[in-house]
């Protein structure tokens, strides 16, 4: 049986992707075990110390009409109160986002024509806690000035 160069640089180049593949795997995978370790150790830092992580639209429903203070600076409290929630999933990842019981949605609070600049305040509310909440002003059809929230859980 003869062997042709060809035949045999062919075997050689598989023998050796063959033989790295598992260590280079074994490799990454240590690598993305590590990472990933580091990883979720500063996502539960930011889910302990920022509860609206873990908050859901229902628990927002049941505050409705309600009173929220928003922290400004210093130790003034602005007072607003909740009015409305709105379902933000994209229509297409409706299903998709039901069955993994994933969830966006936007929180409108009216408050005080005061103007507050777009960024993160904490807020204070009498059942929900304190907590971190990105938020916007914006104008509102139904509601005049709003200052608005977006709550988002999808990762699908």
């Amino acid at each position: 049986m003869s062997l042709s160069r060809r035949k045999f640089l062919q075997a050689g180049a598989v023998a050796a992707i063959a033989s790295g593949t598992p260590l280079s795997m074994n490799a990454l995978a240590s690598v993305a075990k590590t990472s990933n370790a580091g990883l979720s150790q500063a996502s539960n830092k930011a889910a302990s110390s920022n509860s609206v992580n873990r908050m859901s639209r229902a628990q927002f429903a049941a505050q409705l009409n309600t009173t929220f203070f928003i922290r400004s600076t210093g130790a003034h409290e602005l007072p607003v109160r909740l009015v409305e929630i709105e379902d933000r999933v994209p229509e297409h990842l409706q299903d998709l986002a039901a069955l993994r019981g994933k969830e966006c949605f936007s929180l409108a609070f009216r408050g005080p024509s005061k103007n507050i600049k777009q960024d993160t305040y904490r807020m204070r509310h009498a059942t929900l806690g304190e907590f971190n909440l990105f938020i916007g002003t914006v104008n509102n059809k139904k509601h005049g000035r709003i200052y608005e929230a977006i709550i988002n859980h999808l990762n699908v």
